[in-house]
């Protein structure tokens, strides 16, 4: 609770696991915690899986404690709007057969033949790079 209450951004990846400890305690029942860890998390990290968990926590906040208005703005910022998400999910009829006909008018590249006398290289012919020394260097 400290960590977040400072209000600093970077105390945030210190504070993930904490709040994660304090919902195992308390059986994830605590709408305050639910909305705290989704907001670290939405802050902190990156990529789809971190979003999906943040919405996660978020929502939770929002069942435990339905009035909960800074979790509410905060799962809609993260939401992309319905209108946003459908025209990206499903490209417009002109622009499908506009890329389906370039396709079909292109011609193949030239398939360049092999040499097949010689052997492709294997992990044992790769050199490590100048001034590499294996083992423990300080």
């Amino acid at each position: 609770m400290a960590y977040f209450l400072k209000g600093d951004v970077g105390y945030y990846p210190k504070l993930i696991p904490n709040a994660k400890e304090v919902l195992r305690q308390l059986q994830g029942d605590d709408a305050e915690m639910q909305y705290i860890l989704g907001t670290a998390i939405s802050a902190t990290m990156e990529g789809e899986p971190s979003l999906v968990l943040a919405k996660r926590a978020l929502a939770k906040a929002l069942e435990l404690q339905p009035g909960y208005a800074e979790a509410a703005s905060l799962l809609a910022q993260l939401e992309p709007p319905a209108d946003d998400e459908a025209a990206a999910a499903a490209p417009p009829e002109e622009a499908a057969s506009e890329v389906a006909s370039e396709a079909a008018s292109e011609e193949p590249d030239e398939v360049v033949a092999s040499d097949s006398a010689t052997p492709a290289p294997t992990v044992a012919d790769a050199a490590p790079p100048a001034g590499f020394e294996w083992g423990l260097t300080l």
